[in-house]
């Protein structure tokens, strides 16, 4: 079912950075050294693993997102492996949740978002091999390696290793006493590395996620902004697990001001862990809010912060919440409870096949992601080029001058960095076609 209803991402083409990491890299050439990538770059693992794909395939992109699907379909299975390690009587609805879960659509379709499908497979391969670690001590030092993969995959796994300390206080298990030294080291490393590490330098006419985020880190944000960025973050991301509506790609949600709606989201989850003390559902909440700390807008650091509200930061911690749903259905008495995931898992279905047609090519992409934010100054830039470079000159020009139109009344367009850029686009298509070329 999961391949079926990815079956049309298969034809589909690169997308945003996509070309400018992958496809017309120049870390991707034979001539750079996988030794240089080692050395310099903080995700080396999925970037040598993507330079060895781009080795095999070329610029065959079928393959890519069948890779892509493929390692989808793998997580889930590792997903429900750990769930019969753990006796979770809703093992196999956690996996069904998640394989088709619709917020995960943007993960398996953007190729370059396979960092973020194999940082997860490291990931459940390293709590795998924790909770084997009983049967033997061999499996301590896999589990180890598995989470060094990891966060050299993609730092979003870095809070993972909070997880795991936690299962050891909450089992009491002395045999993962030998491991909390190892991961406290790899994990400050990683995270001093991440914190001190400039965005990647970038050479391409689209507006990437890094360069966006690069201004973003640069700039000065109140403190109340910051708040409203935290709660904003954090009750998206929670309700999208269970009632994901949201289908733009990137969704980017403005959350400079306060709403009432953050607060009461706030109170609920807190009530929510009064009420369940100390037990397996408040571990697995608390777990799934960990896990989206580097998406919060907290720390401010390449990579790690709030500037586009995507579903693909949400892969990581879909499981835990998803387990924390089913924990409640367990603990409720209603006979009629059990049915719930069941229509779930419908809905999933119906917004996972309206999802995918967005990623068939860089110009569905970016106009789903402007009709979910009409004032995204980079997403209207990269999709003026995008029609630029599909000979769309009629389209780029009326966007640029909506746009253009719209700064004078809309402070926020006109004080956005990337605005300048897009008004320079605009009076290259005013000039004669030859120029404008």
């Amino acid at each position: 079912m999961c391949l079926g209803l990815y079956w049309p991402v298969l034809s589909g083409k690169p997308i945003w950075d996509d070309q400018t990491f992958l496809f017309q890299s120049a870390v991707m050439k034979p001539n750079f050294s996988n030794w240089e990538i080692l050395k310099s770059f903080n995700w080396p693992v999925s970037v040598m693993a993507q330079k060895g794909i781009f080795a095999i395939f070329g610029d065959h992109y079928p393959y890519y997102h069948l890779v892509n699907i493929t390692i989808h379909i793998i997580n889930s299975l590792l997903l429900y492996l750990c769930a019969k390690r753990l006796n979770l009587t809703y093992a196999l609805l956690l996996y069904a949740l998640f394989i088709l879960h619709p917020s995960n659509v943007i993960t398996v379709s953007w190729i370059i978002q396979f960092k973020t499908l194999i940082c997860f497979t490291f990931a459940i391969l390293s709590f795998y091999f924790l909770l084997r670690s009983e049967e033997s001590h061999q499996f301590k030092f896999f589990s180890l390696i598995f989470f060094l993969l990891s966060i050299l995959s993609k730092s979003a796994s870095i809070p993972f290793a909070a997880i795991l300390a936690a299962h050891y206080f909450v089992t009491k298990k002395k045999s993962f006493k030998i491991l909390f030294i190892p991961l406290l080291l790899l994990t400050a490393i990683a995270s001093f590395r991440i914190l001190k590490s400039p965005s990647s330098p970038i050479s391409s006419p689209y507006v990437s996620m890094e360069k966006v985020e690069k201004v973003h880190n640069q700039g000065t944000l109140s403190l109340s902004h910051q708040i409203s960025n935290i709660l904003g973050t954090s009750y998206y991301y929670f309700w999208q697990v269970f009632l994901p509506i949201q289908n733009a790609p990137v969704k980017g949600l403005r959350y400079d001001q306060f709403s009432i709606i953050q607060f009461a989201h706030i109170f609920f989850i807190s009530l929510l862990l009064f009420m369940l003390g100390n037990s397996f559902s408040s571990y697995v909440l608390l777990s799934g809010h960990l896990m989206l700390l580097p998406f919060m807008g907290i720390v401010f650091a390449p990579f790690m912060n709030i500037t586009w509200v995507s579903d693909q930061h949400l892969y990581l911690a879909l499981p835990l919440f998803l387990c924390f749903a089913l924990e409640l259905i367990k603990k409720g008495k209603w006979r009629f409870l059990n049915v719930i995931p069941y229509f779930f898992l419908l809905l999933f279905v119906f917004k996972i096949y309206e999802t995918v047609p967005y990623y068939k090519d860089e110009m569905t992409f970016f106009e789903a992601s402007l009709k979910a934010d009409p004032y995204n100054v980079p997403i209207a830039h990269n999709l003026v080029i995008s029609y630029l470079e599909h000979n769309q000159l009629n389209q780029a020009l009326n966007l640029s001058e909506t746009f253009i139109h719209m700064a004078e009344g809309v402070p926020e367009i006109r004080s956005n960095p990337y605005f300048p850029d897009l008004f320079l686009l605009n009076l290259r298509l005013h000039q004669p076609s030859q120029e404008s070329k």
